[in-house]
């Protein structure tokens, strides 16, 4: 049932939306009704590290410390997995496994008021909270609602694969540190006493602030300039450009499968000035487009540059 909270697609007219809505997933089986076997989540883990996994979550915990399994985690950190681990549903401080192992997002569970849920698990062992609370999400029969610190590992989870989607360059160590850098403080007193790490998480502040380091707040290459604010955008984004010269310019808008989407003709009429278009969202049939990424390609007779923007509905 967490797979859909993490990936389930959108703009469907069904059911939910998962947090990066066009990554997959594999689901693999470690136990029974009655337990997890270690040998069974060992293999697990090495294979999805051999079928190159972005994030690998744990719908499970212990209280017990194993170094087969923790080994096993560093070398899928070291292959540049993001793992991910639930704090548990004790209310308690106790440390869970394999959320306590070094390099592995130890998450616990909010609600919709940034409090910890009731059950939830805290600790100085603890990384960060995600929504655990009332989370409606997909499950074998159809559809319910889940209100464990799993449910909150495949949200962190949705993050690290959006995050790595449109930033695939981005190592998993790079990742973790955006995510624990964007979480919002939390009103609940255990965040101000340290039990509940960096706070909640922020995909939408995660997203910004990253388009802001990598390429869409500034962007200058080879004579050209080219900025867009705001990014991410809801409904009207402003792109404002430079060209190294007098020249005509195109500007075309991509999405992710190459496909044009919206065209605009600009012209800079003399060296250094700057040309200012504003999106509307919409594509060249007046249609407003679906939340994703999509490129921005600036071209000249000689030269072009590519930039990413992000729709959010």
């Amino acid at each position: 049932m967490y797979a859909g909270i993490a990936t389930a697609h959108t703009n469907n007219n069904l059911g939910i939306a998962g947090v990066s809505w066009g990554s997959r997933y594999l689901a693999y089986r470690c136990g029974d009704n009655s337990m997890i076997y270690l040998n069974m989540a060992i293999s697990a883990v090495v294979n999805a590290v051999s079928k190159s996994a972005s994030a690998i979550i744990f719908g499970f915990g212990s209280s017990s410390f194993s170094t087969s399994f923790n080994n096993t985690i560093q070398y899928a950190w070291q292959s540049g997995c993001v793992l991910i681990g639930p704090a548990g549903t004790y209310s308690s401080g106790q440390i869970r496994y394999p959320a306590g192992y070094d390099n592995v997002i130890a998450v616990t569970a909010s609600d919709q008021n940034d409090y910890l849920t009731s059950n939830a698990n805290y600790g100085d062992w603890i990384d960060l909270a995600a929504p655990g609370s009332n989370i409606f999400t997909t499950t074998i029969s159809g559809y319910g609602l889940a209100y464990t610190t799993a449910a909150s590992t495949a949200c962190v989870a949705g993050q690290v694969l959006l995050l790595k989607s449109m930033y695939p360059n981005l190592t998993n160590a790079q990742i973790v540190a955006k995510i624990f850098e964007s979480c919002d403080s939390m009103p609940d007193p255990l965040y101000a006493q340290g039990m509940l790490g960096y706070g909640r998480i922020n995909v939408f502040k995660s997203l910004r602030q990253l388009s802001g380091i990598e390429d869409n707040s500034l962007l200058n290459i080879s004579g050209f300039t080219i900025s867009i604010s705001p990014n991410p955008f809801s409904s009207h984004t402003a792109i404002r450009f430079t060209l190294p010269a007098s020249n005509q310019a195109s500007l075309q808008i991509y999405d992710v499968t190459g496909r044009l989407i919206k065209s605009f003709s600009a012209v800079s009429d003399r060296r250094s000035a700057e040309s200012r278009l504003v999106w509307n969202g919409k594509d060249n049939n007046g249609n407003t487009v679906k939340s994703g990424v999509y490129f921005i390609t600036l071209k000249t007779d000689d030269k072009s540059v590519t930039s990413r923007i992000i729709k959010i509905n």
